[in-house]
């Protein structure tokens, strides 16, 4: 109902959330380089519907292998991901969303023991939660994977609070009727709700609110910028050719590039763990007088470790795409918003404080109102106690929507 002008109006909602972003941006972190890719790919997902999965893998890989000191301190919650990839790839997909659980007390206490791994660490998680979304549940396109994994790259545990709150903002604003159905692009979705979150986690940090090795990306810059941009640069070009590659054959089975992605994590862990091996025996070697032997297993090391590698990737990449959710879908989106809930009540009350909150309360009312119209035509398959909590839920995300865009709004208005 209404399709056309709520369109419009998310059209002007990115418009002031993106003047909001680039006005917060005063130093360019970690987190705010990677905000101006999110930044870019709302904007290309609004109005084509895409996340150009090319440059977005390539995005991943750059940051990743430009903080190589912090994938290196992330080998725990990594090895984590390697079994997600294994048990996903078995199509053993409901034990593979247990292992993402329990991924998650690894990822924080990781985090807390070796700050500089916090980025990666939660990389690895958003990777995780993408996939589910992508292949477990099938309820998002391929290229959502890639963004959602960079908004926990930045946000840490606090992109639980985007990823949950977008199927509100998706619904009242960029939602779009095909032939075949209506459907809404995630990362505007995503955009105008983490805008505040971008603003409130350095703020909150630099007065001991919330601690800095859970957000380690907003007060420090990638560590190679160099090695990541041309890290980034052969991920854009060359690896996604190595995953088409893969293909066994049945369309259904081909590799995906998200798929591809996984196994290429995966591969990345593996190879570090084998080359750190390596080069411990081969300095073992060294200082025991056999240099000869040392020089031999240190060749043999740089072949192993491209072969690790390699068969990680080969053997963890299949995703299953078989019609429906292997977890209860209901089970997966209650539990993301009650932890969204969760974040959103203390975050919120900090930001009613420290931001301008002229017309906060309006757009939070009137984002309830947009998402209810968007649910008119499918108003019988609700009961009204459902209704109430997804009013709820889209109340909460008009909230943090008002705080993207108050402060342009009252530039204007006054």
């Amino acid at each position: 109902m209404w399709e056309t002008p709520r369109r419009i109006i998310g059209f002007f909602i990115l418009l002031l959330a993106t003047l909001t972003y680039i006005a917060s941006t005063k130093d360019l972190t970690f987190a705010f380089a990677i905000g101006y890719v999110l930044l870019l790919f709302a904007w290309t997902d609004y109005f084509s519907f895409i996340i150009y999965t090319y440059p977005a893998f390539g995005a991943i890989a750059g940051f990743l292998i430009g903080n190589l000191k912090g994938l290196l301190y992330g080998v725990p919650t990594g090895l984590a991901f390697v079994l997600f990839a294994a048990l996903t790839s078995a199509n053993k997909e409901r034990a593979a969303t247990v292992v993402f659980l329990l991924s998650i007390p690894i990822a924080l206490v990781n985090s807390y023991l070796y700050p500089v791994s916090s980025p990666i660490n939660w990389a690895f998680i958003g990777l995780m939660v993408g996939i589910i979304e992508n292949a477990i549940v099938e309820e998002m396109a391929e290229g959502d994977v890639f963004i959602i994994s960079l908004y926990f790259m930045t946000l840490g545990p606090l992109a639980f609070i985007p990823t949950a709150l977008q199927a509100f903002t998706g619904r009242a604003f960029f939602e779009k009727r095909f032939n075949n159905g209506t459907a809404y692009p995630v990362g505007p979705a995503m955009f105008v709700i983490a805008v505040p979150l971008f603003m409130l986690v350095p703020h909150l940090v630099n007065k001991n609110v919330l601690p800095e090795w859970l957000f380690y990306a907003h007060f420090h810059g990638v560590q190679n910028p160099e090695l990541g941009f041309f890290a980034g640069l052969a991920a854009t070009f060359l690896v996604p050719r190595l995953i088409e590659e893969c293909s066994i054959g049945d369309p259904r089975e081909d590799v995906s590039l998200a798929g591809g992605t996984m196994g290429a994590m995966a591969g990345l862990v593996t190879s570090l763990i084998t080359f750190v091996l390596v080069t411990y025996l081969g300095t073992y070697l060294k200082d025991t007088g056999r240099e000869t032997l040392a020089l031999i297993v240190g060749i043999g090391g740089l072949f192993t470790t491209l072969l690790v590698g390699m068969v990680t990737l080969a053997m963890f990449s299949q995703l299953h795409y078989e019609g429906k959710s292997s977890i209860p879908y209901l089970a997966w989106f209650w539990s993301l918003n009650s932890i969204a809930l969760t974040f959103s009540v203390p975050l919120l009350r900090i930001a009613w404080r420290e931001f301008p909150t002229k017309y906060v309360p309006e757009i939070g009312l009137f984002t309830a109102v947009m998402f209810l119209m968007s649910l008119w035509d499918e108003r019988e398959d609700f009961n009204p106690l459902t209704i109430l909590l997804l009013e709820f839920f889209a109340f909460l995300a008009g909230i943090w929507v008002g705080f993207s865009l108050t402060g342009q709004l009252s530039a204007y208005w006054g």
